[in-house]
């Protein structure tokens, strides 16, 4: 290897980590601002019913809602398949496109967040209702109850938090590691943000397990990341010489 292409190689692994810090960034700083909005829920509960009132919706629009919802709901699981898949395929050829550890954090963010936290945890063991249950948001039978009470008359897949918001925010895992991160990053928020807001205008889930969604998996993202793909100090220092 000669100098210029040694100087070359090291510029554009300066230039991914710099693309890869604005995209960390750009996702904590989006799962901050859905810690801030549950902090305002939990201090200003009505916020839950006025915002889930005004979103939900009724015929015929509810079942462009579902339409939307059922082509929605496989996109993330389909996804981290095709990105493992990807891997096996090029790593069967001895070109493998991403250290295999990337594959690592694809898999275990949806198996971690959406399947093992919050479809198999919360979900199954914080009783809260469904909007659409409730008296004050569709005239039903069941009360209200914020999501910080942790009660409510559901008993099983209940309300807190959105499995399938979740599942969409678990996209951020195969975004950060795409070429272009900041922008598969962009897309991946928008597109949880969006299953979200369906889920909220079909009266499935409050703002509150939306934001609670978002924030989990920001967060859970980018832990994944820092502790399987970080690199250690003493390689890092390695890889500064000479």
């Amino acid at each position: 290897m000669n100098v210029e292409t040694a100087r070359l190689e090291s510029a554009g692994k300066v230039d991914r980590r710099g693309r890869d810090r604005k995209a960390a960034l750009l996702v904590a700083g989006f799962g901050a601002l859905a810690m801030a909005l549950l902090g305002a829920i939990a201090v200003w509960p009505g916020l839950d019913i006025a915002v889930a009132r005004a979103l939900r919706v009724g015929d015929p629009a509810a079942r462009w809602v579902e339409t939307a919802r059922r082509l929605a709901y496989p996109a993330p699981y389909a996804l981290a398949g095709a990105v493992v898949l990807y891997w096996i395929a090029r790593h069967a050829r001895g070109r493998a496109p991403f250290p295999r550890r990337c594959a690592l954090v694809v898999g275990l963010a949806l198996a971690l967040g959406p399947g093992l936290v919050v479809n198999a945890g919360l979900k199954n063991h914080v009783p809260r209702t469904r909007p659409l249950h409730t008296s004050e948001v569709a005239g039903a039978a069941a009360p209200f109850r914020p999501f910080t009470a942790l009660a409510g008359s559901c008993e099983r897949n209940c309300s807190f938090p959105s499995g399938e918001t979740a599942a969409a925010f678990a996209t951020l895992a195969p975004a950060l590691a795409a070429p272009a991160p900041v922008p598969a990053a962009v897309a991946a928020l928008a597109f949880g943000a969006g299953v979200g807001a369906l889920r909220m205008a079909a009266g499935a889930h409050f703002l509150s397990d939306v934001a609670a969604s978002a924030a989990l998996m920001c967060f859970m993202v980018l832990a994944l990341r820092r502790l399987l793909l970080a690199r250690p100090a003493h390689l890092r220092e390695r890889g500064a010489r000479p």
